[in-house]
């Protein structure tokens, strides 16, 4: 297979397939428990659909995202986040 994008290098012997395999376990995860939750009467979601209408937050009358999806990020880059945000606050 050729691709003008070259496959991820390896970082500190973790391969990148090994990361990518890790964070779809973790999405499917989610997912599990999200709908496990939802089966069992959780209504949280209604709320969310609820408060998005009350606010606008909608387009041709539906909620213009009807779901929460949790941003999977490695240690390293959220530390980082971290560092940075809490060096470039106001002076």
């Amino acid at each position: 297979m050729s691709s003008s994008v070259p496959p991820p290098r390896e970082r500190n012997g973790d391969s990148a397939g090994s990361w990518g395999a890790a964070l779809n376990e973790a999405i499917d995860r989610y997912h599990d428990v999200l709908t496990t939750y939802v089966d069992k009467g959780g209504e949280d979601h209604l709320a969310l659909a609820q408060r998005m209408v009350e606010r606008g937050a909608v387009f041709a009358g539906r909620p213009i995202c009807s779901f929460l999806r949790p941003q999977f990020r490695s240690a390293r880059s959220t530390i980082s986040s971290f560092v940075r945000s809490s060096t470039s606050g106001p002076r």
